[in-house]
């Protein structure tokens, strides 16, 4: 939702594709294969066209891979993004609003990470775990509030930062993005240590639907401080960081705070 405590992790403008062949050969560091991408997405204006946003990869992944897509404060109701249908080649994307709303909403700008699933080593030594977590746990202060303890491949050397997206929509009842999402849910995470988190299916304050169907929620977490720069696969000159912001995140209405990146992009 908007005023989410997630930590940013973009990629360029022009999109980003790491292969297994430049993971092995940057600066002669050794480091596991796997495949990762990142690019821009606009999911568009569902005033407009109250249809999901499709997004195709650059290149075909060898595994269907995790996605995270960030929301943005663009538009004046509560809202997250949620994806579907992921797959070796693309997913989808929509805004979605919770039953108070009414479902469309203003185009979004902001970009997407996709990740095959494991545990991964860059080549200065950093790692990204990726995974997936099956679930019917949610909170919601009205309701009942569960939380699930996931443990990542292995333990971090310090606490790592994470973004975390509800993979699946099967639990939808309603016709988002024409009408609100019902029940309407992101994902909720405490308690990240090293070693494990705690997640559930965050669904706010919002009561209409149920969840009787495990939805997948996708996992990714980097190395706080990372910060590496090198040429990817299409031979594009790139930057990622991994963030973990202090705790000073505040609900939508109440304002923003600056974090900084631990040093800038170009």
């Amino acid at each position: 939702m908007h005023g989410s405590n997630q930590p940013n992790m973009y990629g360029r403008r022009t999109g980003l594709r790491l292969a297994v062949a430049t993971l092995c050969l940057w600066g002669g560091l050794s480091a596991n294969s796997f495949e990762m991408e990142m690019g821009p997405v606009t999911v568009q204006d569902t005033f407009v066209t109250p249809v999901w946003t499709s997004v195709t990869f650059i290149q075909p992944f060898a595994t269907r891979p995790v996605v995270a897509v960030l929301p943005t404060t663009n538009g004046g109701d509560p809202m997250t993004l949620r994806i579907r249908n992921v797959t070796t080649t693309g997913f989808e994307v929509t805004q979605t609003e919770p039953s108070a709303n009414d479902g469309p909403h203003l185009q979004i700008v902001t970009a997407y990470l996709a990740i095959e699933p494991g545990n991964h080593v860059l080549p200065d030594g950093s790692r990204i775990m990726v995974l997936e977590h099956s679930t019917t746990s949610f909170a919601n202060i009205l309701i009942s509030i569960t939380w699930d303890l996931v443990s990542f491949p292995s333990i971090f050397p310090a606490t790592p930062a994470v973004v975390a997206q509800i993979q699946t929509t099967t639990n939808e009842s309603g016709n988002p993005p024409a009408t609100s999402s019902i029940p309407f849910m992101d994902v909720g995470i405490r308690n990240v240590t090293t070693a494990s988190l705690q997640v559930t299916l965050e669904r706010a304050e919002s009561t209409a639907g149920s969840v009787s169907i495990s939805e997948r929620i996708g996992v990714i977490a980097i190395e706080n401080n990372t910060d590496l720069s090198f040429v990817d696969s299409l031979g594009t000159n790139a930057r990622i960081q991994g963030v973990l912001t202090p705790d000073n995140i505040q609900g939508f209405s109440d304002g923003c705070f600056a974090n900084s990146f631990p040093s800038p992009f170009a």
